[in-house]
C-alpha cells in the first residue's frame, strides 16, 4: 500500500516520485462509511520494521482529504533512521539525523497527519525509545554506546529527554533538541577518561594530546547548529575544571590531578562571504588556565584542515589573528628544552607547522641550552627562503643581548647554519658545564650534520671571567681523497681578544680514516701583553706579575670539539715570554704554575735558594718547547732566566693525573756569563746533565753553587729531592773543549733518538 503513491507523467506534467515508502504484508480491516475511510488494528512491514497497533482514517474523502495515521514500529534502529532521512520527515526535523547511524533494535511510536494534496504540510509526532543502542550522531563525533532513553520528534524538530549513554569512558546525559527558530541545541554532561580520549580517533589531534593526560574529569559539552542541524556546520563549546585529570606537560601547563584548571574550548562556523574557497571555515577558541588561542581553519576536500589565521597568548591580551600565527606569552618561568623534547616525542611535522610563526616571550626565568636567563624579552620570527628555513631570535636579558639567526637546510644531507651577533653573553659557573654538555651533544654527530657557525660576541664572560670579544666561524667542507671523500667541519676563525691577550686559532674536525673516531685538530697562537693580568682574568689569582710574549702550537684530541679528551691529547707548544715574576702563592692554587714557580724548593728543603724563590722568582725571559702525547707533556729545554738565577727543566707532566717527573737545575747568576746558557739550545743527544757539565766546567765558582733536583708526585703536593751529582767528573777533551755554541747549533725540536740519562 502506497499512502502517497508516485504519479506517472501525463497531461503535460512530468512524473513525480513519492518520497514516502510503501507498506507491505498488510493485514487489517479497511472500512468505508459514507464519505470517510478508517482502519484499525492493522499490521504490516516497512523495510525491516514490524508495524503493529496501526490505525488511521480519512474523515472526508474529498480534494481536501487528510490521512491520519498512528501506530507502532519495532525493528532495526537503522531502518527508522532511514525513514527519517528519506521522507519529508527529514525536512520536518531539520535534517538533524541525516548522518546519524545506530545499531540494535528500536521501538518507534509514530503519528502522521498528511494532507494528501499538500504533503509538505505533514504534521508529525514520533517517540523513539532506545533500549541500549550504539549511536553515532556524526562520523567525526565519538560513539554513544549503550544509549538509553526517549527521543521525541515532531514536524517542528527533535527533543532528547535525559538520554544516557557511555561516551569517552564515562556516563553522560544528553538533553536538548530543536529550538523554536529551527536551530539545534544539545547539552552533554558527563565524565571523560584520559584512556578513552587516547582511543578517540574521530577527534583529530585529541588522542595525541591525551598521551600526556592521566585520570578523568567531568565536562559539559554544548552543541548548536543552524537549520541543517548535525548534518551542517556545528557550533560547540566544551567546559571543564579538569579536576581529577593530570596534565603531564612542562610548566606552565603542568597540572596535578587534584588541581583545578579551567578549560573552555569551542568552534564556531564562519559565515561564508564568497570567494573561490569551497571548504567549511570555522573559528576554534581555547582558554586553558592562562592560555588563550583563536584559530581559523578551513576544511579541505579530503577532510583535512588548513590553518588560515591564528593568535595565541598566555597571561596577556590576545593579539590580532594573522596568517602564520602570532603568540604573546608572559610566563613566570619557561624551560625551552623541556618543550623542545615534548615537541620531538609527541608531535608530527604537520603539528609543528601549525605553531605560530611569530612569538614574543616575556619571562623572569628562561632555561635554554643548559643555561638560565633572567629578565628575558625574546622575539622569535620564523624565516623561510628558497632551500632553507629557520628562526630569527632577538634577545634582551640580564645575561645576554643580541640576535641569533638559525637556518636549517631543507635538502637532506646538508648542514644548517647559526649566525649570532651578541653585545654581551655571560655564562656563570653553575651553567658553564651545562652549556658545554649541551653543545657537545649537538656536536656529537657526524661532521656533515653539524651546523655552520658565524658568531660574534662583544663582551664574553665565562664562569665570572670577562674574556673580551669572541668571534667564531666554522663551515663544513669535503676532505680526503677524490675516491674516498669525507666530511670535515672546519674552524676557520677563532678569535678572543681583551686588553691582556689575543688568541687566534683555526682547526679541523673530521672522521679518522679506517674507524668511527672523529678527531679535532687546533692550530693557535696566543699573543700576551700582560700575562699576570691574563691569569688573573682567567681565575688563577695573582700568581704572576707582568710577562709578555707568545704561546703557539697545535693540539689534537679525539671526540667533540668542545670536549677536550686528555687521554688522547697530543701536539706541541712553543713558549716565549719575558719580563715577569712568579708571586708567592699556594702551589695548589695555581696547579702546575705552582711547580714552575719552584716555591716548593725552599719550602721542602733547607737550601740556599730562599732568597731566590720564596718571595717570587723574577725572570727576564721564559722559553721552551712542549711535546704532548696521550695527555702527557714532555720538555727538554724549559728555561727561566732571571737576575738572581737561571733555571732549566726537563721531564714530563701528566695533565690528566696532575703529576710530574721533572729534573730541575738552578744556577745562581754570579755574572752575565750565564746569558749565553739561557739562549743556547740543548742537544737532546747528550742530555741536560752533559750539556751543563760542558758549560759549568768553564766556571768552577758557578759550578760549585749550582744545584740539581728531582720533582715528582702530584701538582698539589710535589716531592722534591736534591740530586748529588759530580758535575766536575772528567770528560773527554773534545767534549770539554767543545764550545757551547756547538750545542746551540742543534735545535731541540730537530733531534731524536735515545738520550743519555742526566
Amino acid at each position: 500500500l502506497s499512502p502517497v503513491p508516485s504519479v506517472p507523467a501525463g497531461g503535460g506534467e512530468p512524473a513525480w516520485d513519492s518520497p514516502w515508502p510503501a507498506f507491505t504484508a498488510l493485514n487489517g480491516e479497511l472500512v468505508f462509511e459514507r464519505n470517510s475511510m478508517s482502519f484499525q488494528q492493522t499490521k504490516g512491514r516497512l523495510w525491516g520494521q514490524e508495524l503493529s497497533e496501526v490505525q488511521g482514517r480519512i474523515r472526508e474523502l474529498s480534494d481536501r482529504a487528510v490521512l491520519e495515521v498512528e501506530g507502532r514500529a519495532r525493528g532495526p534502529a537503522g531502518d527508522l533512521l532511514r525513514l527519517l532521512r528519506t521522507t519529508p520527515l527529514a525536512d520536518a526535523t531539520g535534517h538533524t539525523l541525516d548522518t546519524t547511524t545506530a545499531t540494535g533494535p528500536a521501538d518507534l511510536r509514530l503519528a502522521l497527519n498528511i494532507p494528501l494534496g499538500r504533503t509538505s504540510d505533514t504534521v508529525v509526532k514520533a517517540s523513539l525509545q532506545l533500549p541500549g543502542n550504539d549511536v553515532r550522531l556524526r562520523p567525526d563525533l565519538p560513539l554513544l554506546a549503550n544509549a538509553r532513553g526517549k527521543v521525541e520528534a515532531t514536524h517542528k524538530g527533535v527533543q532528547l529527554q535525559a538520554v544516557r549513554a557511555q561516551l569517552l569512558g564515562g556516563e553522560t546525559q544528553i538533553d536538548g533538541g530543536t529550538q523554536a527558530d529551527g536551530s539545534l541545541r544539545v547539552v552533554l554532561a558527563g565524565t571523560a577518561t584520559a584512556e578513552a580520549l587516547r582511543r578517540a580517533n574521530e577527534l583529530g589531534g585529541v588522542p595525541r594530546l591525551a598521551q600526556r593526560l592521566q585520570g578523568q574529569a567531568a565536562y559539559r559539552l554544548q552543541l548548536a547548529g543552524p537549520g541543517t542541524g548535525l548534518a551542517g556546520g556545528l557550533e560547540w563549546q566544551l567546559t571543564s575544571n579538569l579536576q581529577g585529570l593530570a596534565i603531564e606537560l612542562p610548566a606552565p601547563l603542568h597540572k596535578a590531578p587534584d588541581a583545578v584548571m579551567a578549560l573552555k574550548v569551542g568552534a564556531t562556523p564562519e559565515a561564508r562571504n564568497g570567494g573561490s574557497s569551497t571548504g567549511l571555515r570555522e573559528w576554534t577558541r581555547l582558554e586553558l588556565g592562562g592560555l588563550k588561542a583563536a584559530v581559523l581553519t578551513e576544511a579541505g576536500p579530503n577532510g583535512s584542515l588548513r590553518q588560515l589565521r591564528s593568535a595565541w597568548s598566555f597571561d596577556a591580551p590576545l593579539p590580532e589573528p594573522v596568517p602564520g600565527g602570532r603568540a604573546v606569552l608572559a610566563l613566570p618561568r619557561l624551560d625551552l628544552g623541556a618543550w623542545q623534547a615534548e615537541a620531538g616525542t609527541s608531535s608530527r611535522p604537520e603539528d609543528l607547522q601549525a605553531l605560530p610563526q611569530s612569538v614574543q616571550i616575556r619571562t623572569s626565568e628562561l632555561l635554554a641550552g643548559g643555561r638560565r636567563l633572567s629578565g628575558v624579552v625574546l622575539d622569535l620570527q620564523r624565516q623561510a627562503t628558497p632551500g632553507e628555513e629557520g628562526w630569527l631570535a632577538r634577545l634582551v636579558s640580564d645575561q645576554a643581548a643580541g640576535t641569533v639567526d638559525w637556518r636549517e637546510a631543507r635538502r637532506p644531507g646538508t648542514e644548517g647554519r647559526i649566525k649570532a651577533r651578541l653585545t654581551r653573553l655571560q655564562l656563570p659557573p653553575a651553567e658553564a658545564d651545562n652549556v658545554a654538555d649541551s653543545m657537545a651533544g649537538l656536536l656529537d654527530r657526524a661532521p656533515a650534520s653539524v651546523p655552520a657557525l658565524d658568531i660574534e660576541i662583544d663582551d664574553f664572560e665565562l664562569r665570572g671571567h670577562r674574556l673580551g670579544k669572541l668571534a667564531v666561524e666554522a663551515v663544513n667542507r669535503a676532505a680526503g681523497e677524490s675516491g674516498n671523500p669525507r666530511a670535515e667541519w672546519q674552524l676557520t676563525r677563532l678569535q678572543l681578544s681583551n686588553p691582556d691577550a689575543r688568541l687566534n686559532a683555526t682547526g679541523r674536525w673530521q672522521a679518522v680514516a679506517g674507524g668511527n673516531r672523529r678527531r679535532m685538530a687546533l692550530d693557535f697562537k696566543l699573543d700576551v701583553s700582560d700575562g699576570g693580568a691574563l691569569l688573573q682574568r682567567l681565575g688563577f689569582g695573582r700568581v704572576v706579575r707582568g710577562a709578555k710574549g707568545s704561546i703557539q702550537g697545535s693540539l689534537g684530541w679525539d671526540g667533540s670539539p668542545l670536549g677536550l679528551d686528555l687521554p688522547s691529547l697530543s701536539g706541541k707548544l712553543g713558549l716565549a715570554m719575558e719580563g715577569g715574576q712568579f708571586l708567592k702563592v699556594d702551589p695548589g692554587a695555581a696547579r702546575l704554575l705552582g711547580v714552575l714557580s719552584l716555591q716548593a724548593l725552599p719550602r721542602r728543603l733547607l737550601l740556599d735558594f730562599r732568597d731566590v724563590f720564596q718571595e717570587g722568582f723574577a725572570f727576564d725571559n721564559a722559553t721552551g718547547d712542549l711535546r704532548i702525547a696521550r695527555g702527557v707533556a714532555h720538555t727538554d729545554n724549559l728555561r727561566l732566566r732571571g737576575v738572581q738565577a737561571l733555571v732549566l727543566m726537563e721531564g714530563s707532566a701528566d695533565i690528566g693525573q696532575e703529576t710530574q717527573n721533572l729534573h730541575v737545575v738552578v744556577v745562581p747568576e754570579l755574572n752575565t756569563g750565564s746569558a749565553s746558557l739561557a739562549y743556547a739550545a740543548v742537544n737532546p743527544a747528550i742530555g741536560l746533565g752533559a750539556f751543563l757539565g760542558q758549560w759549568l766546567l768553564r766556571e768552577p765558582l758557578r759550578q760549585a753553587s749550582a744545584r740539581e733536583f728531582s720533582v715528582t708526585g702530584s701538582w698539589d703536593d710535589p716531592k722534591v729531592e736534591r740530586l748529588e751529582r759530580k758535575l766536575l767528573a772528567p770528560l773527554p777533551a773534545a767534549a770539554a773543549d767543545a764550545p757551547a755554541s756547538a750545542a746551540a747549533a742543534q735545535p731541540a725540536s730537530a733531534a731524536s733518538g735515545t738520550r743519555a740519562k742526566p
